[in-house]
């Protein structure tokens, strides 16, 4: 249960709003194949960082693997193809009705976040969406997520959700000073988080400190 009510809350885009398990996988697989190690078989929990993930898979060359990562994803995923995740909609609506501040942060190339965000009609939901380029550093740095605050005269408190599901997600809300919430089944090392696992949950988590707003 929330302390307080929320005043804004942030969300990360894939695999939280959306489904991006297959391109993820699909990238994992680009990457294995560019990297001259395609026998390898390999898959990313959320609670390993994407550093720490090619660190463990390239050592030294994980920098290149992580360019490589990056754009298989900024360049191969058909709009068409893009999945929000169930609950998404219905949810967005509900929080919309509170005046409550929303916005995405993504290390997903800020142009073409913006053009998924569009392609699936949920722009207007949010005062602010911000992607890798849009500040000088990405998640798990604080200020893609201090930049999406700041033209809302919101500071950064326990009163910020920043909603993901991975360990880079929960650094950059704690970087920050804002509160992290879990999208998927708690983290290893990292349980006394708030998590939820569908959309349905989350509204029940913060519907009984907004719903008196």
């Amino acid at each position: 249960m929330l302390e307080k009510i929320p005043k804004a809350i942030v969300f990360d885009w894939d695999n939280t709003l959306i489904d991006s398990q297959q391109s993820v996988s699909a990238a994992i697989n680009h990457t294995l194949k560019q990297m001259g190690s395609d026998n390898l078989q390999a898959s990313r929990h959320n609670y390993v960082s994407r550093k720490e993930f090619l660190v463990n898979l390239f050592g030294d060359g994980w920098q290149e693997a992580g360019a490589i990562y990056q754009q298989y994803l900024d360049q191969q995923s058909p709009l068409k193809d893009l999945s929000l995740n169930p609950g998404v909609v219905e949810m967005l609506r509900n929080l919309t009705q509170y005046n409550l501040y929303l916005a995405i942060v993504s290390n997903k190339d800020g142009n073409n976040l913006r053009e998924e965000v569009a392609y699936l009609g949920l722009s207007h939901y949010f005062k602010k969406v911000v992607g890798s380029g849009d500040t000088p550093e990405d998640k798990p740095s604080p200020l893609p997520l201090l930049f999406a605050l700041e033209d809302s005269n919101i500071k950064p408190s326990n009163e910020v959700l920043f909603v993901g599901d991975s360990i880079t997600d929960v650094h950059c809300a704690q970087n920050a000073n804002c509160l992290p919430v879990v999208y998927g089944k708690p983290m290893l090392d990292y349980e006394d988080l708030l998590s939820f696992e569908n959309f349905n949950q989350f509204m029940l988590l913060v519907m009984p400190n907004i719903g008196g707003k």
